[in-house]
């Protein structure tokens, strides 16, 4: 699978964009959860679909007017969750795209980030 994320940045390592600055601030105040979110996009990567993480509880479905799913990474923690938002981009299952991400503390998604990241989804994804 290939992995860009919002908007359409090919490279990961890239900064300038929303989700690039969220991981840069990620890998400084909590470096553990930086590599391991690292570690699960390059398993992602790998794999040739996402049932797997879906039934280990790492990939959730989270909006009911459009195709967005969450990353949970990991799915429990007590220091806290990365929760990236994706989609898969239209006409290509193998290509995804973090919309939006957030480091979660408590159990509830953000629902302003999931409102982020159904505008985005209408963007780039449509």
């Amino acid at each position: 699978m290939k992995i860009v994320h919002y908007p359409d940045q090919d490279n990961l390592e890239d900064e300038s964009g929303s989700i690039g600055r969220f991981l840069k601030k990620l890998g400084k105040n909590h470096p553990d959860l930086w590599a391991l979110t690292h570690q699960t996009m390059k398993s992602v990567k790998a794999a040739p679909d996402l049932e797997s993480f879906k039934s280990q509880k790492w990939v959730d479905h989270i909006s009911s007017k459009y195709p967005l799913y969450e990353f949970k990474i990991p799915p429990q923690r007590r220091g806290g969750v990365v929760r990236l938002y994706f989609a898969h981009k239209k006409n290509n299952p193998n290509i995804i795209v973090i919309l939006s991400a957030e480091l979660k503390k408590d159990k509830k998604a953000n629902s302003e980030k999931i409102k982020q990241a159904e505008q985005r989804y209408q963007e780039v994804c449509l």
